[in-house]
């Protein structure tokens, strides 16, 4: 059979509703945090966490590496602002990670 190839979906920016719009505006705030404390940090020595640091440091990092995985996603929904966005939250996250 001759099935037609599936159309190919177009970059685009969906309407947010205020409440993401709100979120949105927390998110880059907490951004803005882990950008900073990276930057505190690469003026100071690299110590390995341990106690509570270390199990924030390994839950981060496993957060980060979900948001690499969300950078595909946003990829194949082609939605212009959640991929700038989550291209920053991945920044964010791995400052702290580095950070930590």
């Amino acid at each position: 059979m001759n099935n037609p190839d599936p159309p190919v979906r177009q970059w685009h920016v969906h309407p947010w509703p205020p409440l993401a719009w709100a979120e949105t505006v927390i998110k880059l705030v907490a951004m803005a945090v882990g950008l900073t404390a990276l930057v505190s940090v690469l003026y100071g020595s690299f110590v390995v966490p341990g106690g509570a640091a270390l199990a924030q440091f390994l839950i981060l990092i496993a957060l980060a590496v979900g948001l690499v995985a969300a950078i595909v996603d946003r990829f194949i929904e082609r939605e212009v602002i959640a991929m700038f966005f989550v291209i920053g939250n991945n920044a964010g996250h791995w400052s702290m990670v580095i950070a930590l």
